[in-house]
């Protein structure tokens, strides 16, 4: 029986301090944030320029861009979610995506947010190929927008909460949305959401990756991507060096109402131990679905894989130009002196 007065664990384990030194000098774009209004998103924007995030791509509705806009200038790109509430009526479903797209790209928008995961898909009915949303991501092609899409959740949802195949299907299964759509429209790219939804396998990554020129990956969902790619550091590291001009740096902090004082903090403090050191110990995030505490190793990233992840790889692949923020002291670099610059993009 439960104790219903029992104390919950604490969301954060341990006062990890104030952001450490970092390797690099040059600004950060963190490409997948939720930011919703200005006063919630105020604290978030805070954290995140301490962590020396110059530019950020924030998820929000159309109707919240001006004044974000006005509160923090160009700090700030942004991406739109649509609404599926007419997908019984297809000619209207369409006619209010469109508008909402229109409207994105005239407020200066840039991304588009597909949250079609296995419980959206089962609930809704609809997955991203489906026949209803060709409109949709014609209209995105001409517009030349980018999407950033959320397919899969973490192996241990798929042995509980997906574990009715029937319902939600296989893991692997619910990437054919995906891959229909990457060949559908070769001119879009899509940005898949936390390692593509599966840093459990990184050979079905780099799969992804090979077939499919118009794909890239974040890193955003701290607390899953660290957790897995821990587990296995030495082929997430050559993984991340092989696979260097497709990654783009995401935190996937949701702008709330009241957030623990620590919460933003954790989460950019997290991903620069593990991209940026050789760290092991414990992360500080705590994590249901590794059991509580979770051993973390970084993975010491060479600086020139660092400078894509950081901020070209989203210039390049998303258009967002990086700003400036105050990174703090920075430490020695991990690179020969003689590393050529990144290319491309």
């Amino acid at each position: 029986m439960t104790d219903e007065h029992a104390e919950k664990p604490p969301e954060i384990l341990f006062d990890f301090g104030p952001p450490p030194p970092r390797r690099l000098g040059g600004p950060i774009i963190d490409g997948h944030a939720h930011v919703g209004d200005v006063a919630v998103a105020r604290p978030l924007v805070e954290t995140a320029r301490q962590y020396g995030v110059g530019r950020m791509l924030g998820i929000t509705r159309t109707a919240n861009i001006e004044p974000l806009r006005e509160a923090f200038g160009d700090f700030l790109d942004f991406a739109v979610s649509l609404n599926y509430d007419h997908r019984d009526d297809p000619a209207q479903m369409a006619a209010d995506c469109l508008a909402i797209l229109d409207e994105a790209h005239a407020l200066g928008a840039r991304m588009v947010k597909f949250w079609f995961k296995p419980e959206f898909n089962a609930s809704s009915g609809l997955t991203l190929d489906d026949d209803r949303m060709r409109p949709i991501f014609s209209r995105i092609e001409a517009l030349g927008l980018v999407c950033v899409a959320h397919i899969a959740d973490p192996d241990a949802w798929f042995a509980t909460r997906y574990a009715d195949v029937a319902k939600y299907g296989t893991k692997r299964e619910t990437y054919r949305q995906l891959e229909r759509v990457l060949e559908r429209h070769p001119a879009v790219t899509i940005q898949a959401a936390h390692m593509g939804g599966d840093p459990e396998d990184l050979d079905h990554l780099h799969a992804l990756l090979t077939r499919h020129e118009n794909l890239c990956l974040d890193t955003s969902a701290t607390k899953w991507v660290v957790r897995e790619l821990s587990r296995k550091p030495a082929e997430a590291r050559a993984f991340f060096i092989e696979h260097a001009d497709r990654l783009i740096f995401g935190s996937d902090l949701v702008a709330r109402k009241d957030p623990h004082p620590r919460h933003y903090a954790s989460r950019y403090w997290t991903l620069q131990q593990f991209l940026e050191t050789d760290c092991t110990g414990p992360s500080p995030i705590n994590d249901p679905d590794g059991g509580g505490t979770v051993t973390m190793t970084g993975l010491n990233l060479p600086d020139h894989v660092l400078e894509r992840i950081y901020h070209h790889n989203a210039e390049g692949l998303l258009g967002v130009r990086a700003g400036q923020a105050d990174a703090g002291p920075r430490n020695a670099s991990s690179d020969a002196a003689d590393r050529p610059p990144p290319t491309g993009g």
